[in-house]
């Protein structure tokens, strides 16, 4: 070998081990077959989500390689795939270490169907669920690995079903509860093998179908060394029947015991669905109320209730409002690979009650709802760039902005659960240029002088907003957000008359109030829409600071 040969094959040598890398392995399965999920976006993150590490796509066999020099520190793997639920895995991180992560992805439900999952450590081998049912009118009367299906009669045909069964540590092992009758279904956790709960990091995420998010409740098993202690009582599923209405409900336990007939008190109770029969009292009532609006964009920036504008980190799919009535999610995708910046590409209603329907809005695809043949009053109406929810006075405005989704949403029923309240972690402050720019940023990133001259033709928080995804991104889709988004945000608010129905005439609807700005009913002027408040007014910021609904971009931030 030539001395040359020999120089480069050092250097070559040298260049592989300065290059190689750590890594972190997603593996993918779904939650309810335990098949792989191929083209899933497994995303690493630190557990406050303020720093993106990298991302990759699940292959064949839904495995994803995501190269990184590991920290001893917490990270955030989330896991996001079309017609899933997102799902998050926090794992603490080896210096210097390739760590492999098994991520299960559960299927979307239909409105009323409730979904637990199981996973564990290494220790006890083997975790088995229970669901007992009580009643004589059901197949059998216990789910589990010897009976893993359960029915009764009705249409659709209620079911539990033991859907994954694993024996040799981890999981998933995967119940599904499906149109239930009225009774209480206790869910349990027993220690097939040997072993105590103690140390076997065993968790349960409950998926439901009346909201398009992700898990609805994470239990973690409770520190317990008794060797004797093999049963978790985690929750109880609990199906209520008053004047022609179906509740169902979860009411949580969360306790460690010796013996499955041990009876305790529940430690909380959580609603999750009501359906009525369009006949009863509940669908042949108008429910109105004092109006709230709110409306995201961009990366996504979320004008909340409180009319306060704040920017979350959101992958995946969020919940943006969830209430008795209806339930709106928006599934949000990275814009590139180096900001981790992400806009939305998909919003998801689900109506809950007397017309139980979901619907899908994606870029491009705005379809109509399809009711149900006797939905009566809650009858759905799609009118352009608008769905009306007449029964209960709401309106949703969703608008294409490029690739991406702009919407605004109007309604008494604010008082829930969602991002609409708020940012459920890391918070961005959308000011900080500074900090904005010492952040990984996109190739092609505005400068800010570039950024604030972009953005000179929206105010307020709508201004912040653009300048900070101009800065982070470089994607000037992002100024036309900004512009729809404050069309949007004023459109919506405008109220509507209900059309005719069946069941009951139109009436007008009572102006609402709007943190003080009065919002005017239709003056006869012209038919009530948006051009009707806006003419007079020399701009779209004029009409705004006119109204006092939002502030000048130089003054205290919010929507005061």
């Amino acid at each position: 070998m030539s001395g040359r040969s020999f120089v480069q094959l050092a250097f070559l040598a040298l260049l592989l081990v300065g290059c190689s890398h750590a890594s972190v392995t997603c593996l993918v399965k779904n939650a309810a077959t335990n098949e792989p999920v191929v083209g899933a976006l497994c995303t690493l993150r630190s557990r406050t989500e303020s720093v993106l590490y990298g991302s990759a796509t699940t292959d064949a066999i839904g495995n994803a390689t995501i190269a990184v020099d590991l920290l001893s520190q917490d990270y955030l793997l989330r896991v996001t795939a079309p017609n899933y639920y997102v799902a998050d895995d926090i794992f603490v991180g080896s210096a210097g270490s390739s760590v492999q992560r098994s991520v299960p992805l559960s299927p979307f439900l239909n409105i009323t169907g409730i979904r637990a999952v199981l996973r564990w450590g290494q220790y006890p081998t083997d975790l088995d669920s229970h669901v007992f049912i009580n009643d004589t009118t059901w197949s059998c009367q216990e789910v589990y690995y010897s009976s893993k299906v359960c029915t009764n009669q009705g249409v659709p045909q209620p079911s539990i079903s033991l859907d994954v069964d694993d024996t040799t540590s981890f999981g998933p092992e995967t119940v599904t509860f499906s149109a239930l009758p009225p009774g209480r279904y206790p869910y349990w956790i027993y220690i097939y093998s040997s072993g105590v709960f103690n140390g076997s990091e065993a968790t349960v995420e409950i998926y439901t179908g009346a909201t398009g998010a992700g898990a609805f409740r994470l239990f973690n098993v409770p520190a317990d060394s008794d060797i004797n202690n093999k049963w978790w009582h985690v929750f109880d599923v609990v199906v209520t029947a008053e004047a022609q209405c179906t509740s169902v409900s979860i009411e949580t336990f969360n306790v460690v015991v010796n013996d499955s007939v041990i009876e305790t008190a529940p430690t909380g109770s959580y609603f999750i669905a009501r359906t009525c029969r369009t006949e009863s009292s509940i669908c042949n009532t108008r429910v109105t109320g004092a109006w709230k609006t709110c409306g995201t964009f961009g990366d996504p920036h979320i004008v909340t209730w409180d009319r306060v504008g704040i920017t979350c980190r959101a992958v995946g799919t969020s919940l943006l409002v969830d209430n008795e009535w209806f339930s709106l999610g928006m599934t949000n995708v990275q814009v590139d690979s180096v900001s981790g910046a992400t806009a939305t590409t998909s919003i998801q209603l689900i109506y809950k009650q007397c017309n139980a329907l979901s619907l899908t809005i994606t870029p491009g695809n705005f379809p109509s709802p399809t009711n149900a043949i006797d939905a009566g009053l809650h009858a759905i109406r799609k009118v352009g760039n608008n769905l009306y929810m007449d029964a209960i006075n709401t309106r949703l405005q969703v608008r294409d902005v490029g690739d991406y989704l702009v919407f605004g949403l109007s309604t008494p029923w604010w008082n829930g659960t969602g991002i609409c309240n708020g940012c459920p972690g890391d918070e961005l402050n959308t000011t900080d240029y500074s900090g904005i720019l010492g952040r990984k940023r996109a190739v092609n990133a505005y400068t800010l002088p570039q950024a604030q001259t972009a953005c000179a033709g929206v105010s307020g928080f709508f201004y912040d907003a653009c300048v900070f995804d101009l800065l982070t991104t470089g994607n000037d889709t992002f100024v036309q957000q900004a512009s729809v988004a404050t069309t949007t945000y004023a459109e919506v608010q405008v109220p509507f008359l209900p059309t005719n129905s069946p069941k009951a005439p139109p009436a007008p609807q009572a102006a609402p109030q709007q943190g003080g700005v009065s919002v005017p009913t239709n003056s006869g002027k012209g038919d009530g829409t948006f051009q009707d408040r806006f003419d007079g007014h020399n701009s779209m910021s004029d009409f705004f600071l006119e109204t006092g609904m939002l502030q000048p971009h130089n003054s205290v931030r919010g929507i005061e």
